[in-house]
C-alpha cells in the first residue's frame, strides 16, 4: 500500500503545490494552477483514504477529526519538505489537501514579478491587498514583500490570509 509520504515525495519532484484526496477520485496534484491525476495509482475508496490519511495523524488530531471538525496541522518530513494540510470531511467521507511548504522565500525577482511590486514594501501607511485564484502566487508575493520589508526596515507587518 502507498504511504502519504510516498504521494508528497512525488508532489515535490513534480514541483506541484498541492495533493488532493477525495473518496471515489485517484490522488491528484495541482501543477501551474491545474489539477491533474497522479498517474499509476487506483481510484481510493473510503477505507484507502482513511488508512492513508491516518498514518500521520496524532491521536488527539484523530479524535477531533472523528467528531466532525476540519483539521489544519503541518506536516514535515526532513526528507522531502513541509506541507500545511487540511482534512475535512464532506458527503463522500474524509477528503484532504496537502500544500507543499516552499524551505525558503523567493525573491521578487524569482517570482518574475514587475519592479514596480518592490513599491508596496515601501509604503509608510496603508492597507495593500494580495489577490488572485488558489495557486497563482499569493502566498509567495506576500513573502517575498515581507522579506525586503525586514531587510530594509525595523516595522512591524501585520498579514492576514
Amino acid at each position: 500500500m502507498i504511504h502519504i509520504d510516498d504521494l508528497l515525495e512525488r508532489m515535490e519532484a513534480l514541483q506541484a503545490s498541492d495533493l488532493h484526496l477525495k473518496v471515489d477520485q485517484k490522488p491528484r496534484y495541482r501543477i501551474h494552477g491545474a489539477l491533474e491525476e497522479v498517474s499509476g495509482l487506483p481510484v481510493l475508496d473510503r477505507d484507502t483514504l482513511v488508512h492513508l490519511t491516518d498514518a500521520i495523524l496524532t491521536d488527539d488530531q484523530r479524535c477531533k477529526l472523528e467528531s466532525g471538525a476540519d483539521l489544519d496541522f503541518a506536516y514535515g518530513n526532513p526528507r522531502i519538505g513541509r506541507f500545511r494540510c487540511n482534512y475535512f470531511t464532506d458527503h463522500w467521507g474524509r477528503a484532504a489537501v496537502f500544500r507543499r511548504i516552499p524551505t525558503r522565500v523567493p525573491t521578487l525577482a524569482e517570482l518574475n514579478l514587475p519592479r514596480s511590486v518592490e513599491r508596496f514594501a515601501h509604503l509608510k501607511r496603508g492597507l495593500v491587498l494580495i489577490t488572485g485564484a488558489t495557486g497563482a502566487g499569493k502566498s509567495s508575493t506576500l513573502a517575498a514583500l515581507v522579506d525586503v520589508i525586514n531587510a530594509t526596515y525595523r516595522k512591524h507587518v501585520i498579514t492576514l490570509e
